[in-house]
């Protein structure tokens, strides 16, 4: 039985080594990536000393006049999606409690392979803009624990928040189509095929 018990906990061991469990949250018009902290390579890209004491971060990336709007004005409507514009990361610490709290219909649990995970980093680390191979932080977020950073991508309508999200999830080797996710309800109806989906070897 020992040996039993010995063996199951190597293979969760093994397991636990290869694939790392990632959650998309649907925040209404943006979709968040949330990836525990512990699993981010900080030579890729560096996490605000203040948000290490959390669990979870969560980025998600959209037009700069939009996203950082508390009420967009129609103009800033249009002009994202009529025109190219500036574009920012937000970054937002979240806590495990925080996590627990939101609901079921508004989360999706994806488990990728470790190689996976490291492409998704690398996808995000490269739309951040930076100077002298620094993030540029632009002012704090719309939550407690959250910054927007500046990002190197233009918006517009063929390039959409969601169409982000699902670019760095197809780039991590989930299935999932990036020009049919303009809106967060393509996204999703997306990742509902995906959840909780054996993730394929070496990708």
């Amino acid at each position: 039985m020992k040996t039993l018990m010995l063996f199951l906990s190597l293979v969760a061991f093994v397991f636990a080594s290869e694939y790392k469990d990632i959650f998309v949250v649907n925040n209404g018009w943006h979709a968040g990536i949330v990836v525990k902290l512990k699993d981010i390579n900080s030579s890729q890209w560096k996490i605000e000393p203040t948000f290490k004491e959390f669990k979870y971060i969560e980025i998600g990336w959209g037009d700069e006049d939009y996203y950082k709007s508390s009420d967009p004005s129609i103009w800033i409507t249009l002009k994202a999606g009529l025109v190219p514009t500036s574009s920012v990361l937000h970054l937002r610490a979240i806590s495990q409690y925080e996590l627990n709290r939101i609901s079921e219909d508004k989360i999706v649990k994806l488990t990728i392979s470790e190689k996976g995970f490291s492409k998704l980093s690398l996808f995000i680390q490269n739309s951040f803009a930076k100077k002298k191979n620094k993030l540029i932080a632009l002012s704090k977020g719309l939550y407690p624990n959250s910054i927007f950073y500046l990002s190197s991508k233009k918006y517009h309508i063929f390039n959409t928040c969601n169409v982000w999200t699902a670019q760095a999830l197809h780039s991590a080797g989930v299935d999932i189509t990036p020009f049919v996710s303009i809106t967060t309800d393509n996204l999703f109806s997306q990742l509902l095929d995906n959840e909780d989906r054996e993730p394929k070897n070496g990708e």
